[in-house]
């Protein structure tokens, strides 16, 4: 019934909206000013090089674009940009209606075979996709700069007359033809866009080529041609002699296609920085840098031409104080300037420098208030002698290199703050590149993800004391808000985004939303929250003892808050087979590497600490070999990544999807903070804020991996692979987001440390006596005693 329903519904699934094509057309066409603007600004520094390449731009993409296009049609069946919105491109078969829906539907793969551009087809579709839109930026261009008329020399030589009839033909015919041009674009829009034609663009009408949707043959063949190409490779590899393994790396045999292939990572992930730096240069976090930069800047004295420098005379007679004597004989009356005294109010020092010298209370502006050393103007005359100005060019010297020195500074803080990020951008860039044999992936996911888990845990267990840790276990209520933040109210959210998601059938792929509601049913991450919580000097030990409890009960609850969401009979459910037990293996090998790299590494780590403290504090703190748990943070992501690339799993999607699934995890992973934090606020002090931060949005892919297996039985790797995908990339987002919110975490958490220390400070300096809550006069500390004592000598 169903393949009877196919043929009769009038809806051509694989035919692409017109407003996919606008938005391909549009993305296309706006890759060359890009290209274009970034080369402008690099031949500015270095112009000798790059010069020649800026003023033959159009060649040079045009060339360009010849060898990618023409690797993504043999590849990928359509161009770059198409591919990246899941487009193809197929022949149209010269049949009535050009349909053959029942062949289509029976033998899927062997129809894609015979409908791809191969052959002649390629070259007629890269004179339409390079050579055409060449022509018409070149035409455009010298319009714009012959469109004044001209006469025609007498005598006129060949090369003159033609240039004269080229201009005539850009002042009167090419107006027309370009109208003609864009005349014929917008029909054949507004043909397809009501079904009356199946050309996009009179240009495919010409080639008879049309656009269409991939589908699953699509992706399989492409998969299968990669994983051959892949086979092939190793094989090449495993032949080579010792040592020419990573010289095979750089063949041009193997580095071309992967080097082309990558442009399709390359694309989604510009987008994102682009929107990165966009929100960047909005954000508070690029004003504070600034501000570190600028941080401790000193500004010389002025130096002032036109006057000579004041020497002290002899004394006198009667201790008066000498007098200033000109170095030069000759009286200088400058017209401009002249001698005077800046009167300054002078008043001791406060007992604290955190105190305004004044009114001694707590100084909210340390500019206003900063002590300042006013030092007379340098004059520079003919007659100063050369040592003087020598010191005048130091010192121009001096404030010309400091600017530079300060932003160094700056960028050496940065690396030095977030080394983390850093090198989590930098593991992926490898996994991408270079990953392990699919028959050695096995063993190296089990090692590493228990190598790591346990040493990051055994540094936590070494470094946190058992009695703050047994403390923090008895917060029940803290239990509580975090973990039904953590698993209720996080997949709530995530459904009603999936929800609104599904709306449109053919914009996202089923499994990648089933993937999405996967993810947001997850336990808090095993270790990346405590180590962000402890860089925002959070309470590290809620954060590691709300990681216990919350991958104990993990198990329990993610499966039945899937069920119950997935059975909701949306139209993304109905590719779910039907379902069967499996979930004591489940819990048998989760509760296994649950208790080999996370209860018993912190076990043995709190016995280490309580038999050897003088040897722990020593390794940990003074050493800082704490920081081998953000090593191994990375080897994990490494490992994670090195696995998603070796199976192909980012292949399987297509680049609009990708974006979408980008930005929609920045979007849940902010809302799921903001709310987060929001209510901690409203009964937790910020140490205990932050941890609920960096818990309740973060999720963990070692249940999540393992229950993808489990959960459904009977599916492909393909569709595995595609639930996994929103969780990997919630993997690198949330790492990332992580990491750049404990600057302003920490900058939190610090200023509210440091105000009930002013408080104090400033009851001190009012009297030594401090008002409770009531009213009443509480006694001050012996400290705070001492304090006022030493301002009453003063």
């Amino acid at each position: 019934m169903e393949y009877l329903s196919s043929l009769q519904s009038p809806i051509d699934e694989l035919k692409p909206s017109i407003f996919e094509l606008l938005s391909e057309q549009q993305l296309s066409a706006l890759l060359p000013p890009s290209l274009r603007y970034l080369l402008a600004v690099a031949t500015h520094r270095h112009p000798r090089y790059l010069l020649r390449v800026l003023n033959n731009f159009d060649e040079v993409y045009a060339l360009l674009s010849l060898v990618v296009e023409r690797y993504y049609l043999t590849s990928f069946g359509g161009s770059f940009t198409e591919n990246f919105y899941g487009l193809k491109r197929e022949k149209v078969l010269s049949v009535r209606g050009g349909e053959i829906r029942r062949t289509q539907l029976a033998v899927p793969d062997e129809v894609r075979q015979r409908l791809r551009v191969q052959g002649a087809d390629v070259w007629k579709n890269l004179l339409v996709l390079v050579g055409i839109p060449w022509l018409k930026r070149k035409l455009d261009e010298s319009y714009d700069i012959h469109i004044a008329p001209n006469a025609l020399p007498a005598n006129a030589t060949l090369k003159q007359r033609f240039l004269w009839y080229y201009k005539w033909f850009l002042r009167h015919v090419y107006p027309s033809v370009n109208a003609a041009y864009y005349f014929s674009i917008l029909a054949f829009s507004l043909a397809y866009m009501f079904d009356k034609t199946k050309y996009a663009s009179p240009f495919l009408w010409i080639v008879q080529t049309r656009v269409r949707r991939m589908a699953d043959a699509d992706y399989r063949a492409i998969d299968a041609a990669s994983e051959a190409a892949k086979k092939t490779a190793e094989a090449a590899a495993g032949a080579a002699r010792p040592g020419q393994g990573l010289a095979g790396l750089f063949h041009p045999r193997t580095l071309y296609p992967r080097l082309l292939s990558s442009l399709r990572l390359f694309l989604p992930a510009s987008i994102f920085a682009l929107k990165f730096l966009e929100w960047w240069h909005q954000s508070d976090f690029s004003r504070q840098l600034s501000r570190k930069a600028t941080e401790g800047l000193e500004l010389p004295p002025p130096v002032v031409s036109g006057m000579g420098l004041a020497k002290p005379g002899p004394e006198t007679d009667d201790g008066e104080k000498p007098r200033p004597v000109p170095n030069s004989g000759s009286k200088r009356d400058p017209p401009i300037s002249s001698t005077s005294y800046l009167p300054i109010f002078t008043v001791p020092p406060p007992p604290s420098s955190d105190l305004c010298p004044i009114c001694l209370h707590p100084i909210s502006n340390p500019a206003a208030c900063s002590p300042v050393q006013v030092k007379p103007p340098t004059m520079a005359t003919p007659d100063v002698p050369a040592a003087q100005n020598d010191g005048d060019n130091e010192i121009q010297k001096t404030r010309k290199q400091r600017p530079e020195r300060k932003v160094l500074s700056a960028v050496l803080w940065f690396i030095q703050d977030q080394w983390y990020l850093i090198g989590m951008g930098t593991v992926i860039l490898i996994a991408s590149q270079v990953q392990v044999r699919l028959g050695q992936q096995e063993v190296k996911q089990v090692t590493v993800s228990y190598l790591t888990v346990s040493i990051i845990f055994f540094i936590a267990g070494c470094t946190i004391p058992t009695r703050t840790l047994l403390e923090n276990y008895a917060k029940w209520k803290h239990h509580l808000f975090i973990q039904a933040q953590c698993f209720l109210m996080v997949s709530a959210l995530a459904f009603a985004v999936v929800s609104l998601t599904a709306t449109n059938r053919h914009f996202l792929d089923a499994w990648l939303l089933i993937g999405l509601i996967f993810n947001g049913c997850q336990p808090t991450a095993m270790a990346s929250n405590v180590l962000f919580t402890r860089q925002a000097h959070g309470n590290a030990t809620l954060t590691v003892v709300e990681t216990t409890i919350g991958n104990l009960i993990g198990p329990f609850i993610t499966p039945l808050l899937i069920r119950m969401y997935l059975s909701c009979n949306a139209w993304y459910t109905q590719v779910i087979p039907p379902q069967t037990g499996g979930y004591g293996g489940l819990y048998q090998r989760v509760f296994m590497q649950f208790g080999l790299s996370i209860y018993l590494p912190m076990a043995v780590g709190q016995v280490v600490r309580f038999f050897f403290p003088k040897a722990v504090q020593k390794v940990f703190v003074d050493w800082k070999l704490s920081k081998l748990g953000s090593i191994s943070l990375l080897t994990l992501l490494w490992q994670t990544f090195d696995h998603a690339f070796a199976t192909g799993a980012f292949s399987a999607v297509k680049g609009s999807n990708l974006v979408f699934i980008v930005f929609i995890t920045v979007a849940n992973y902010t809302l799921w903070l903001v709310i987060s934090v929001v209510l901690s606020l409203l009964w937790l002090d910020r140490k205990d804020t932050v941890a609920v931060a960096m818990c309740a949005p973060a999720k963990t892919l070692a249940l999540g991996m393992p229950l993808s297996f489990v959960v459904f039985v009977d599916i492909s790797a393909l569709d595995e692979s595609k639930i996994q995908i929103p969780m990997l990339l919630f993997q690198v987002l949330q790492m990332a987001m992580a990491s750049l919110s404990t600057l302003g975490f920490r900058r939190w958490v610090d200023a509210g440390e440091q105000r009930p220390a002013n408080d104090e400070e400033g009851r001190a300096a009012s009297g030594g006596v401090g008002v409770g809550e009531a009213g009443q006069a509480t006694p001050s500390s012996p400290q705070v005693v001492a304090l006022v004592e030493k301002a009453t000598e003063k």
